[in-house]
Formats: C-alpha cells, structure tokens, sequence
C-alpha cells in the first residue's frame, strides 16, 4: 500500500470534512421536499414508522433526520477545526484535545439519537453500536493526545 505524504494526507483529510459537510446540509436542505413528494422514501418512512405513530410519522421523522444531521454538522465543523490545527503543527495542545474530546462526544449523542431509532426498528441496533464503538475509540485517542500533550509541555518547561 503506497504511503501517501502527511501533509498530502492532511489536506485530503480536509477536503473530505468539508465535503461530508456539505453533504449533511445537502441532506438537511432537501429532506422537505424528499419528504413532501410520494416515493420510495414515504413508503420506508410509512413502513417503518406509522404501526407506532399514526399519521405524524413524517414529523417525528423529519425531526429526528434533524438531529442526527445537526449533531453530524457540528462534529463535522470540530473535525475540520481540529485538522486545520493539525495542518499548523498544534496537534499536542490543550485545545487540539478539546477538538478530540467533542468530536468523541458528538459521536456518543449520535449513538443516542439512532438508540431512539430501536423503538420503531431493531435493525438501529447496530449502528447504535457503530457510533458507540466510534466515541469509544475516540475517547482512547483523546486520553493518548491528552497524555502526549502532558508529556510535551513538561518536557518544554525543561528546556
């Protein structure tokens, strides 16, 4: 496997924030009319939603969509945040950590919001468990760049 340049990497890392950025508002901006017209997204909303909630299952499902794609556009701002500091070189500070820490967190409220999900299908289940399994990782990776951050700014005070 060709190992790409870590500035190369960066940047492309970058590129795909921004672009998963635009996506979710994409997403966000034309759920309404995907919801309004009949096709086949009523009829997966209708089959999974309405035995539970009669005729307000496009509400609750446009509500929910929201929140899913509010959380993921914030975390998608944190993550560009954090690579545009990586890209400076400002990856063992205490704010770099704090980019990480959100990042895992948003991720743990993501799990949250499709959990709901379980209600009307059990399927959510995994990727409930996906998004937990992500902010869990995220958490262990935090706790490294935090202990390396440690390390750094005693080893700066020492010089």
């Amino acid at each position: 496997m060709p190992k790409i340049p870590s500035k190369a990497s960066v940047i492309i890392s970058i590129i795909l924030s921004v672009a998963f950025g635009a996506i979710v508002v994409g997403l966000g901006v034309f759920l309404p009319f995907e919801m309004a017209r009949s096709g086949p997204t009523e009829d997966f909303v209708r089959v999974l939603l309405s035995d539970k909630l009669g005729e307000t299952y496009k509400l609750w499902f446009m509500l929910w969509c929201y929140a899913i794609l509010t959380v993921a556009f914030v975390c998608c701002i944190a993550v560009t945040l954090l690579l545009l500091r990586v890209r400076k070189g400002l990856v063992f500070t205490p704010k770099s950590v704090s980019y990480i820490r959100f990042v895992s967190w948003t991720c743990v409220l993501l799990a949250a919001i499709i959990f709901i999900a379980q209600y009307f299908h059990s399927a959510a289940f995994i990727v409930t468990l996906a998004m937990s399994f992500l902010g869990l990782c995220l958490r262990v990776v935090k706790n490294v760049i935090e202990a390396a951050t440690e390390i750094k700014n005693e080893n700066d005070l020492t010089v």
